[in-house]
């Protein structure tokens, strides 16, 4: 955001806060969203062609798309609704002399005396309505969100921190919190520690490696009970690459209109290290679902297959009627696509790559050690392959050789950017992937238990 090496110093008399570190940088790509209530409910006609860093000009921008670019306003309130839940409908009213933000409880309500006024309603309803316009009315901005999770439910930080990852990684985000949870979700780049001493703020980064120990409980599955209490239904999923696919997966099949629904990743680092792949999700299965099950009305879970044969998926999948497992090895067989490959590593090394040095590299995965040197004849779309490879791993391989060792393949970053290109660039090779996500979320949405 700043020169390497530059300072930003608050000289005001009061003690320092981001609303003041951040006072001079208003500028039409910058957003600061404070933890206090943002009275931005109702506001004069004024600047209603974007959205200000503020936000004090929302009602005008949102009256303006909700009658010029419908389709944006309705993207916009579609992503609000997901995230908080309890709303299901959002105008804007053109009053004599300004705009009202109306929330409605009713999609079918048609009197407004059943609508709640935005300054009216919960504190964090305006702030969510506010990122979500910025997220998507701005190109490549950067948005300050002051201590997140005082505003929203856990349950809403987490779908908002989903969204930010997944489908709106071209702003930076700056965040400020005091949940572990949050920082574990985030996947940041760089966390930092503000101390104050005196009056003065120190400020120290910290490993990745430590924030994900903080997120950790003390359950050996490593889950964390903001995923449980923060939904009704819940999905499973292998890790945090899934938790933030998958819902983006659902997003694009339109079948996460049951905001009760969440994804969250089961394991823990090393939790079942030295298990056979069949043992290992039996355990996961029997630990989570019986333990859980009077807390949920659904869940389903949705694990890789590994080295699983088709009879011991089939039989597994008898057996534990909540249980699925990828039609493939792992999610990254999905990913093997190089015209998307190209595109993520270019952006990542800044360099051009040339797409035979790509294809070359994929060629390694008929060895051995990637775990299909039988399923191996030549062709990289041959699904006996894909189904059998250990696509992670070639990946990082992939990654690795094509730029020298400059870019190394991480999952929770590029797995979502591989995945959003491939569903622009050839969707339908993604129909397996997206089949298995309906399935799952069908499961999850039945009122049975384990």
């Amino acid at each position: 955001m700043t020169p390497q090496g530059a300072q930003i110093s608050s000289r005001v008399g009061g003690p320092d806060n981001l609303a003041q570190l951040f006072s001079g940088q208003a500028s039409e790509n910058f957003f600061y969203f404070d933890a206090q209530r943002l009275n931005v409910g109702r506001g004069p006609w004024e600047s209603p062609e974007r959205l200000l860093s503020n936000a004090r000009n929302l009602p005008t921008v949102l009256a303006h798309l909700q009658g010029a670019r419908r389709p944006v306003f309705d993207l916009i309130e579609r992503l609000a609704i997901d995230v908080l839940g309890g709303i299901d409908r959002i105008t804007v009213a053109r009053r004599q002399n300004d705009d009202e933000i109306l929330i409605w409880p009713e999609r079918s309500a048609t009197y407004e005396e059943l609508a709640f006024g935005l300054n009216e309603s919960g504190t964090g309803v305006g702030q969510l309505l506010a990122i979500i316009t910025a997220l998507v009315t701005s190109d490549q901005a950067v948005m300050v969100i002051d201590e997140i999770n005082s505003f929203l439910h856990p349950a809403a930080v987490k779908k908002l921190i989903n969204l930010l990852r997944s489908e709106y990684s071209h702003h930076q985000y700056i965040i400020s919190t005091h949940s572990a949870d949050v920082i574990g979700s985030c996947n940041a780049e760089k966390i930092y520690i503000v101390k104050r001493e005196g009056f003065k703020s120190t400020v120290s980064s910290i490993s990745l490696k430590e924030a994900r120990d903080a997120k950790e409980v003390s359950s050996i599955l490593g889950f964390s009970m903001m995923d449980v209490f923060g939904h009704e239904r819940l999905v499973w999923v292998e890790g945090p690459t899934e938790e933030v696919c998958f819902p983006y997966i659902a997003r694009r099949s339109d079948l996460l209109s049951r905001s009760e629904i969440g994804f969250a990743p089961v394991f823990a680092t090393d939790a079942f290290s030295g298990r056979s792949a069949s043992r290992s999700a039996t355990e996961v299965y029997e630990s989570a679902g019986k333990r859980l099950a009077p807390l949920l009305k659904g869940m389903a879970f949705a694990l890789d297959r590994e080295r699983l044969s088709d009879g011991e998926v089939a039989r597994l999948e008898r057996s534990r009627r909540k249980l699925r497992f990828l039609p493939r090895r792992c999610f990254e067989c999905y990913l093997i696509h190089v015209p998307s490959i190209i595109e993520v590593l270019e952006e990542l090394d800044g360099r051009p790559v040339n797409r035979d040095a790509v294809a070359e590299a994929l060629m390694a995965g008929r060895e051995d050690r990637f775990g299909a040197s039988r399923q191996w004849n030549g062709d990289l779309m041959n699904a006996a392959w894909l189904k059998r490879v250990d696509a992670a791993k070639l990946l990082e391989h992939v990654f690795s050789s094509v730029t020298e060792k400059r870019v190394e393949y991480r999952k929770t970053r590029d797995g979502i950017s591989l995945l959003k290109k491939i569903a622009e660039q050839s969707p339908d090779s993604l129909s397996e992937l997206e089949d298995f996500v309906k399935k799952i979320v069908e499961i999850a949405l039945r009122d049975t238990p384990p």
